[in-house]
């Protein structure tokens, strides 16, 4: 029989498929049994902070093989990636632009792109980062961020809306589950922004923009 999970602040699939032995997320996301949650949450990897998961037991694959031969056998591994797209106050993508990442104990370099994206794997067990971005080649322009990753949640709720916000610029008094006159300002700015009706409130049209905003990768397995 399999078991339930409730999803903890800032626990991705990927972490709790690791966590129950899987090399995928998948066979756990697709179960039948969460279905429910899928309707809810159009990607698997924003989960909110008391989500039911279901984790169904492991099946064990059978193979037939020849006796006195040399057999190879494939082990699928998980793997999980940053994306970040930089992008300036106008909007527009920060593109061949130094970086350097830190996370986990590690470093890693680069360009960004022409979107102003860069993409690194990284471990698993990782649940913060450092991201520097040189706007030009003086040290005196580079930018730093400090990133809680897999802290998204969804726009739904209001640490996910106040977390989409704050990663697009808008000031929210930082990312909690308070929803105050600081978080109505800034949705209010937002929605000028965009084009939107005015209202200082999550009405359907602000979140449907504002998850557009942004792009939730669903590969995780190598």
């Amino acid at each position: 029989m399999g078991q339930n999970h409730t999803v903890k602040r800032a626990e991705t699939i990927v972490q709790i498929a690791q966590q129950y032995g899987f090399r995928a997320w998948e066979p756990i996301w697709n179960h039948d049994a969460n279905s429910g949650l899928r309707n809810l949450r159009p990607s698997a990897h924003v989960l909110a902070l008391g989500d039911k998961l279901y984790i169904p037991d492991k099946e064990l694959a059978e193979f037939s093989c020849e006796t006195n031969q040399s057999h190879i056998f494939r082990v699928r591994t998980m793997k999980q990636w940053i994306d970040q797209i930089m992008l300036d106050e106008a909007n527009q993508p920060l593109a061949g632009k130094r970086y350097e990442l830190k996370v986990a104990g590690k470093s890693f370099s680069g360009e960004t792109g022409g979107d102003g994206g860069l993409r690194e794997e990284i471990p698993l067990s990782a649940k913060t980062a450092e991201l520097k971005v040189w706007i030009d080649s003086s040290d005196q322009s580079a930018l730093t961020w400090k990133l809680r990753l897999g802290d998204l949640d969804p726009v739904e709720t209001t640490y996910g809306l106040k977390g989409h916000l704050s990663n697009l610029g808008y000031a929210c008094g930082g990312v909690d589950d308070q929803f105050n006159e600081t978080v109505k300002k800034a949705l209010r700015e937002f929605q000028g922004d965009h084009g939107l009706r005015v209202t200082g409130e999550s009405d359907p049209a602000t979140r449907e923009k504002l998850q557009s905003l942004f792009t939730y990768v669903e590969e995780s397995a190598g």
